[in-house]
């Protein structure tokens, strides 16, 4: 069975101080998380903000606990991450 995980982080960069930081921290953020945890992360913000992010994560494996626990462990990375803090985020696994 092929378990299909995702997560929806809204973010506040506080380090940001520009479009350009913004697009720095992120892309910093989104690498880290690809090399990490082998996952796929893309950007929705719809109209970038250079203080707010939205990103998307996605995971793919054949155990749904499994695929809970990578994305848990994803925002956990990210929650510790020093340029920014999770304002809000959903976790849904199908």
């Amino acid at each position: 069975m092929l378990i299909v995980g995702s997560l929806r982080l809204e973010l506040y960069l506080s380090e940001s101080e520009s479009l350009k930081d913004r697009r720095r921290i992120l892309k910093s953020i989104m690498d880290r998380l690809r090399n990490k945890f082998r996952v796929a992360v893309a950007d929705l913000s719809e109209q970038p903000k250079w203080r707010y992010a939205e990103i998307g994560v996605s995971c793919v494996s054949n155990s749904e606990a499994h695929a809970r626990d990578i994305l848990q462990n994803v925002l956990r990375f990210v929650e510790g991450n020093l340029y920014g803090e999770v304002v809000c985020y959903d976790i849904e696994v199908y």
